[in-house]
């Protein structure tokens, strides 16, 4: 969330922050993703009393849901390649199967592979318009600002991309904005900032490098909390978790004060604005009291044609 909440910060408008996409096959242990490429060429999904229990060629959240469920109830679920012809596996899908050879040690042509639906893409971000300027709350251009891939939300998408459709925010909205930036560099006046004085108060003495901890805390109560499935008390909860989050983590600065080469710091940094991102999209799930494309509420699970407009959130 890096780039939208510089944006953010500066007083740029984000759009349709709820809708974030879980994509249904990543790898159990670390969220890496196994392509659809592995269902499209026959894979199933099986759960471990070896039943297929859904369309495994349905849509990305058709598929994520199904999953999500088998997974509530206690049943792991697995991607089977096992009956795919040995070819195949190793031409068509040579990606997938290295993937699980580095990060499982298993071979996907005789074992079974652990996965789990994981945070995938956002339809979401800096609010733009069709040259890719950014915009601010009034749809007023903000100068000098650009924004493109995932970081940006044309609208395009709607509330639930299709796979592959990211292209669009890539090759086409990148284009637009390069061509724009070119034609207005020499006429936009960008004011400097020195990033020693803005990294300062982070350098400061803090208690220790105990915001990995939090950070941990963070991703397994989050998916709890936000994930797939929310409910208007599980996102209140989220937000208490993210208040308390980062009220400890100003607390807790990195040891290491060094400006080169510094992962620390650049964790830190990240995960702050992993918070904010995370606080933005909790506000405006909450406030989309419905169902539409990535975006199930429990407790409304019906879309309301009422809500079929963009939502906008930004700084006062």
């Amino acid at each position: 969330g890096d780039g939208i909440v510089a944006a953010y910060d500066i007083g740029a408008a984000l759009q349709d922050m709820e809708f974030l996409q879980f994509h249904p096959t990543t790898l159990e242990k670390n969220s890496i993703l196994m392509s659809e490429a592995a269902r499209g060429a026959g894979g199933y999904l099986i759960n471990e009393a070896g039943e297929r229990f859904v369309d495994e060629l349905s849509t990305r959240d058709e598929v994520t849901k199904a999953i999500y469920s088998e997974r509530k109830s206690g049943k792991k679920v697995y991607l089977d390649l096992r009956h795919i012809d040995l070819e195949v596996l190793k031409h068509d899908l040579k990606e997938e199967v290295n993937l699980c050879q580095i990060y499982l040690g298993i071979d996907p042509a005789h074992e079974l592979i652990p996965i789990k639906p994981s945070a995938h893409y956002s339809m979401g971000g800096v609010a733009i318009n069709t040259k890719s300027e950014v915009l601010d709350a009034n749809a007023d251009i903000i100068p000098g600002l650009y924004a493109c891939g995932e970081c940006a939300c044309h609208g395009g998408h709607g509330a639930n991309r299709l796979g592959g459709n990211s292209l669009l925010d890539i090759v086409v909205f990148g284009r637009i904005a390069a061509q724009q930036t070119i034609l207005n560099s020499k006429k936009t006046q960008v004011e400097q900032t020195e990033t020693e004085s803005l990294l300062s108060e982070y350098r400061q003495e803090g208690e220790n490098e105990n915001f990995y901890q939090l950070k941990k805390r963070f991703k397994e109560e989050f998916h709890h909390l936000a994930g797939v499935y929310k409910t208007s008390e599980n996102l209140t909860k989220a937000k208490q978790l993210i208040s308390l989050l980062l009220d400890n983590v100003i607390m807790q600065k990195p040891n290491d004060k060094s400006l080169s080469c510094n992962s620390s710091l650049c964790d830190y940094f990240e995960f702050i604005n992993s918070l904010k991102i995370a606080k933005i999209y909790v506000d405006m799930a909450q406030q989309r009291d419905e169902s539409r494309g990535a975006h199930n509420r429990i407790d409304y699970p019906e879309k309301d044609e009422n809500q079929i407009n963009h939502s906008l959130i930004y700084r006062k």
